[in-house]
C-alpha cells in the first residue's frame, strides 16, 4: 500500500488534509457551501488558519478537493448495485438508482458538484473535476451503449447522435432528481413510482432512436 512508503510526517498530513475534508463535508451537511469557510475548518481540526495553507495552497484547492471527494463517493454510489454482466437495461436501471439515491441521501453534496454555488471559485479548465464527473456517469454511459448494442465508452469518440442520445438521457435523469431534491416535486405523490416510470420512457425511447 502507498501509506507504507509514507514518512510519519506524510502520514500525519495525509490524517490532517482528511479530516479537512471531513469537517468541510460536515458543515456542507449542515449549512450548505456557504458554511465551508477557512476559520471554520482551522477550528474544527484544531489548528491556526495559516496552518491550513500546509495541507492546501488556497481556498480554491481546498474547494476543489472538495468537489473531488464528493464525485468519488458518487462515483462509488452509482456503481453499486450495477452488475457488468447483467442485462443492459438492468444496468441503466441500477445506474440511475444510485445516481438518485446520492442525491436524495447527500442534498448539499449533489448542489455542491452540480450548480455553482461557491462565489468566485472556478474548477481548474479541463482538469480533474471534468474528469471526475466523466467518471460517475460511467456505468451509465457503458449501460446505454450496450443497450443501444455498442462497446464504445469513450465519449468523445462517439458519433455526435450517439452523444446526444446520452446527454439526453443524463439530462432527463438529473432533471427528475434535481427536481426532487429541491423539493419542487413535494406535491407529485409517489416519486418512486414517478421516477421508475420516468426510466421507463427514458429507456423506450433510447431503444427506439435512430443511430446515425
Amino acid at each position: 500500500m502507498a501509506t507504507a512508503t509514507m514518512t510519519r510526517r506524510q502520514q500525519q498530513q495525509a490524517t490532517l488534509r482528511r479530516d479537512v475534508l471531513d469537517a468541510a463535508l460536515t458543515q456542507l451537511d449542515e449549512g450548505g457551501s456557504a458554511a465551508v469557510n477557512w476559520r471554520g475548518l482551522a477550528r474544527s481540526v484544531g489548528v491556526s488558519p495559516s496552518t491550513l495553507y500546509t495541507y492546501f495552497e488556497s481556498i480554491d484547492a481546498l474547494y476543489t478537493a472538495l468537489i473531488l471527494d464528493v464525485y468519488s463517493q458518487m462515483e462509488t454510489e452509482v456503481a453499486r448495485g450495477v452488475e457488468v454482466n447483467a442485462a443492459p437495461v438492468d444496468r441503466v436501471v441500477a445506474a440511475s438508482h444510485g445516481y438518485r439515491r446520492f442525491a436524495t441521501t447527500h442534498p448539499a453534496r449533489f448542489t455542491l458538484v452540480f450548480t455553482d454555488v461557491l462565489p468566485g471559485y472556478a474548477a481548474p479548465p479541463g482538469g480533474p473535476t471534468v474528469d471526475a464527473q466523466v467518471a460517475v456517469m460511467a456505468p451509465l454511459i457503458s449501460g446505454v451503449n450496450a443497450l443501444l448494442g455498442e462497446d464504445e465508452s469513450e465519449f468523445e469518440s462517439m458519433s455526435l447522435s450517439r452523444r446526444r442520445l446520452l446527454i439526453g438521457a443524463w439530462a432527463r435523469l438529473h432533471g427528475f432528481v434535481s427536481l426532487e431534491v429541491n423539493h419542487h416535486l413535494d406535491w407529485v405523490g409517489d416519486l418512486d413510482e414517478m421516477f421508475s416510470s420516468m426510466l421507463g420512457t427514458m429507456i423506450a425511447e433510447l431503444t427506439a432512436a435512430p443511430i446515425n
